[in-house]
């Protein structure tokens, strides 16, 4: 599981990574049918996520731990209605499949190298303090990829690059 991780991230003071790391330990813990567990690891995670509005883990993870989330609103009740009312789907709703279609417009070397860090699960800040940006020049180029991969959010913008084979499978 990510529990080595999540000490490491903790001893690190890393909010936003620790958050991430126990949503995603939440979801494993579920699919492994450990509800008790799992409960455990979305409340940190939503108590250390709602003071820095660290909402991005929770939206991804999204409707996978919907009803887990509507568990924690006691813990932070504004947080996680807003991640509640963000949620793309509730649980039962179908996905259509992401059919790749070319872009529109190819993207330009920027664009796959912010690309490629948001698919790595870096944060816009993040991305822009490693390729010397600044965060609304991150958020254009996100901007201008969800509209060449015809994607409405960065979930739907990587999972179009990948299926349409624009980042490498090693990221």
């Amino acid at each position: 599981m990510v529990r080595p991780l999540a000490a490491a991230l903790r001893a690190a003071a890393r909010a936003g990574r620790l958050a991430s790391a126990l949503v995603v330990q939440a979801m494993a813990e579920q699919e492994l049918r450990d509800g008790a567990a799992a409960r455990v690891s979305l409340a940190e995670a939503v108590e250390l996520a709602a003071p820095e509005n660290i909402r991005r883990p929770f939206l991804d993870a999204a409707p996978a731990l919907s009803e887990l989330l509507r568990e924690m609103r006691d813990r932070a009740p504004e947080f996680v209605d807003q991640l509640l009312e963000n949620t793309p789907l509730q649980p039962g709703q179908i996905v259509a499949p992401i059919v790749p279609t070319p872009p529109t417009e190819p993207l330009t070397e920027r664009e796959r190298e912010v690309l490629a860090l948001a698919a790595a699960g870096r944060s816009n800040p993040e991305i822009a303090e490693q390729l010397v940006l600044t965060v609304g020049t991150v958020k254009t180029h996100m901007h201008n990829i969800y509209r060449k991969l015809g994607a409405r959010n960065r979930v739907e913008a990587i999972a179009a690059a990948r299926a349409g084979g624009l980042l490498d499978d090693a990221i």
